[in-house]
């Protein structure tokens, strides 16, 4: 199979990491970036033809990008991360903590990499989105207001970030929402709803604080358990 990594080249199957994202994606190029510039030889399988693949080659020796292994990669290079534009970066949070199509299994390309570390490992035993929390911790990948991304953090170690609905952004002053903490408007929808979890703030990442607006369009505090 060919790979793009260093120059171009043909490894052997149990050799070669796929990436069967959907083709010509921006997905497909961020994680290409990540795993070549890396040193992992990369074949670039559109799914049509990981789904010919799969009807001979043994599933479970095949080695497919997947957030977990993808998670590990960046947490031993964290400018990688940094080097990607802003919505690159939103992309590549998505891919990282999106609920897996059967979120209470694990994939078998991250239980047959051999590199695997402990950390890896607890991760793809954890439930999602506990699991997901592990994956963004300590990159940075959170949008906030001020248009700067911040790491993930544990809530000990960092300023608290305050998750407002885009609708109720306006409630705050601009001068607020530059000083302080504050989620980006623009953030998307459904990045934001996986934040708002417990399971996801309550196991490894930072310190979240849900604001909403009841009925009467009075400010309502959701503070998570872990915040305390």
């Amino acid at each position: 199979y060919y790979s793009c990594t260093e120059g171009g080249g043909y490894v052997a199957s149990e050799d070669m990491f796929i990436n069967d994202v959907e083709d010509q994606s921006a997905l497909q190029e961020i994680l290409t970036k990540i795993y070549t510039d890396t040193n992992y030889p990369v074949v670039i399988m559109p799914p049509h033809v990981m789904k010919a693949l799969l009807k001979y080659a043994p599933k479970d020796k095949l080695q497919i990008m997947s957030p977990s292994q993808t998670s590990d990669i960046l947490h031993n290079n964290v400018s990688l991360a940094e080097q990607f534009k802003p919505n690159q970066k939103i992309e590549l949070l998505r891919y990282l903590i999106k609920e897996p199509a059967n979120a209470s299994t694990t994939t078998p390309a991250t239980a047959a990499l051999s590199s695997s570390s402990s950390a890896q490992s607890q991760s793809a035993l954890a439930p999602w989105p506990a699991s997901a929390a592990r994956h963004v911790l300590d990159l940075p990948l959170l949008l906030l207001a001020n248009n700067k991304f911040v790491r993930f953090l544990p809530p000990n170690k960092t300023k608290t970030v305050y998750l407002v609905e885009k609708e109720y952004m306006s409630l705050f002053s601009s001068d607020a929402l530059q000083s302080s903490q504050f989620i980006n408007p623009e953030f998307p929808k459904d990045l934001f709803q996986i934040l708002k979890k417990f399971d996801f703030q309550s196991k490894y990442s930072t310190a979240f604080y849900f604001l909403y607006s009841n009925p009467k369009s009075q400010i309502q505090h959701k503070k998570s358990r872990y915040n305390n």
